[in-house]
Order: C-alpha cells, then structure tokens, then sequence
C-alpha cells in the first residue's frame, strides 16, 4: 500500500484489512485517483453527502473515505482483471455528469446505482 494511502488510513482512524493491498487512493490536482492492481477485485464507490467513501472487496467494510470539497473528479483505473467497480449515489447531490472516469483496463465491468 502507497505512503499516500497509508496515512489517510492512518488519520481517518480506519484498521487496515487484506483488500486494502488491492487498491491505493489519493487526491490529486483536484482529482480524487484510484488505481487496482492486476487481480480480479470489486470496489463500491459511496457518494454520501460530503464524503466519496470507498469499500474495497465489496465487503461493507469502509476502507478509504475522501471529503467532497478537497476533489472535483474522480478518476478509476481498476487494473487488469476482471474488476467489478459498482458506484452508488446516496445523496441528493449526485456527482457530476463527466466528473466519473472508470478503466477497467480492458475488461470494463461497472454499473451505476
């Protein structure tokens, strides 16, 4: 797992589970980047009011959480495998219309709730 990624776990207070290894997130230059490894993996992207929280393996388990205001895109780059990336809107403030990239390296398997 990334510095980057380390310390935001560190200071959001979140354990570090096994699926973490898998994907790394980070905001920069305004864009919230998140990179998969080579594995075949699922990630849920929670918009929730004010906060983008991440659960890696799809688990229910909150691995990375990101304040709205420090981001105006995101950007998903899942790596090769078979990647299941599933984004749900929990909010009344959906994101952006083109404020969502999401490759999946080849083998795009993603959806929108």
């Amino acid at each position: 797992m990334g510095t980057v990624a380390s310390a935001c776990v560190a200071a959001l207070g979140f354990g570090a589970a096994p699926a973490m290894a898998s994907y790394t997130a980070q905001v920069q230059n305004g864009t919230l980047q998140i990179k998969g490894d080579g594995a075949s993996d699922k990630l849920v992207l929670l918009n929730e009011p004010g906060t983008v929280a991440l659960d890696v393996g799809a688990d229910g388990t909150i691995d990375f959480s990101f304040d709205r205001t420090t981001f105006t895109a995101i950007s998903v780059d899942a790596g090769k495998g078979a990647d299941e990336v599933t984004v749900q809107d929990l909010t009344a403030q959906p994101l952006p219309d083109g404020s969502l990239t999401i490759d999946g390296g080849g083998a795009d398997h993603h959806r929108r709730q």
